[in-house]
């Protein structure tokens, strides 16, 4: 009973402080977005970050190395695979072998 009040104090003290932590993040891009060479130079460091993922993207297809976004694909796809072999092999435990 008391573990589960001390958890419940510390969301609330986590979630005081993430939404303070938001609020200062919001405040400092609301005044750097307020000054106009700040605002451009976060726009092109935007800008020059698409451009370096497209390329990043681009050298690594042309390496034969897949992608973060590929791997955890194939990686879901091998999840679905062995959950579904566990259902198959699940079912064969119960039958009898052929000539039983």
């Amino acid at each position: 009973m008391a573990e589960e009040k001390t958890r419940e104090v510390e969301g609330r003290t986590l979630g005081r402080l993430a939404s303070r932590g938001e609020e200062a993040l919001k405040r400092l891009y609301d005044e750097l977005d307020r000054n106009a060479r700040t605002h451009d130079a976060l726009q092109k460091l935007v800008e020059t970050r698409g451009r370096l993922e497209k390329a990043s993207r681009s050298v690594l297809k042309e390496l034969g190395i897949a992608s973060v976004e590929e791997v955890e694909k194939l990686q879901k796809e091998v999840h679905r695979l062995e959950r579904r072999l566990a259902k198959l092999e699940k079912g064969r435990v119960g039958e009898q072998p052929p000539g039983a």
